[in-house]
């Protein structure tokens, strides 16, 4: 698992970069805006813990180009701005999580493995896993309804999870 973390308190970043590497998570820090579109370049993170009070740009300038690129990796806007308002601000412009500095290295821990685990179900772009006829694709697994006795617990869940997701 590859985390980036855009922050310009480079104290802060190598402490949470330290802590990552506890728990088993590679991770690159950046403290500029401008570095982002670099490393974009060349890879791509799991995850993005992002600032918003940034050198040059707001966070929420950069959150919206990383969308507007097409960029649907998880978001989790890390920042000083606590306000109700700017947790808001963040969540409509597309940061999947929110979290107040200062915090809790578990909390974030936890939120991260969250958001982790919720960007592994959401589909795949392209065609819906539900086709015409009764069968249903997850990955490279097809089966029709002859089959459903023994998936039904499984495609139960699977609808579940695309119908929370709408």
């Amino acid at each position: 698992m590859n985390i980036w973390i855009l922050d310009d308190d480079e104290a802060m970043c190598s402490l949470v970069c330290r802590q990552f590497q506890k728990v088993g998570w590679e991770s690159n820090a950046f403290s500029h805006p401008r570095e982002l579109p670099v490393a974009l370049e060349k890879d791509q993170p799991d995850l993005l813990v992002l600032d918003q009070l940034l050198p040059e740009k707001h966070g929420l300038d950069v959150l919206s180009a990383l969308r507007a690129s097409g960029r649907t990796f998880p978001v989790l806007i890390l920042s000083a701005l606590g306000a109700p308002s700017d947790r808001i601000a963040g969540l409509e412009a597309g940061a999947d999580d929110y979290l107040s500095k200062p915090f809790h290295f578990r909390e974030l821990q936890l939120r991260i493995e969250r958001l982790l685990r919720s960007s592994i179900v959401e589909p795949a772009s392209g065609p819906s896993p539900l086709l015409p006829g009764g069968t249903f694709q997850v990955g490279s697994l097809r089966r029709s309804e002859e089959h459903t006795s023994e998936l039904q617990s499984h495609s139960d869940l699977v609808c579940r999870l695309l119908l929370e997701k709408k």
